[in-house]
């Protein structure tokens, strides 16, 4: 018998599987990653529209005279010299008016499941409840969000 170089038969399955498991493993380790990225961005949406709910509803009672609950979702703020601002969950969205013009706050991909104001307890002040919801790439995230405002005398 000649002894030549090269791989026996044996040891070129034995790399051939190695090889197979290493890129399997690759390969679901870039789905795990890819996955989790898809629902860290429904996250991040989450939180931007959050705080731009909020900063709309922060500013909106900067300078109130009063402030009323009509109805549960909604919050009216009279501002003196100014058109009176109210605030109203409609279906998933959140409808800003002021004076007699009507806006839909929220974006299209974000929904709001719920919304309420309260008053809250020690000295005046607003209580904002708000749960919003997207859903990107077929992962749906929603988050629940608290903001207490006080009204400056």
């Amino acid at each position: 018998m000649k002894n030549t170089p090269g791989f026996t038969l044996i040891e070129t399955i034995i790399y051939l599987a190695l090889f197979s498991v290493i890129i399997g493993g690759g390969m679901v380790a870039a789905y795990q990653i890819a996955a989790n990225t898809e629902a860290n961005y429904n996250h991040i949406i989450l939180e931007e529209e959050s705080n731009f709910l909020l900063r709309k509803i922060n500013q909106s009672l900067v300078g109130a005279a009063s402030v009323d609950f009509p109805a549960p979702g909604e919050l009216f703020i009279s501002n003196p010299g100014a058109p009176a601002i109210w605030f109203k969950a409609t279906g998933s969205n959140l409808q800003i008016t002021r004076g007699s013009i009507s806006t839909v706050l929220n974006s299209a991909s974000v929904a709001v499941l719920d919304l309420s104001f309260t008053a809250t307890l020690q000295q005046p002040g607003v209580i904002t409840n708000l749960t919003l919801s997207t859903t990107r790439s077929g992962k749906k995230a929603s988050e629940h969000f608290l903001l207490t405002n006080y009204l400056q005398p």
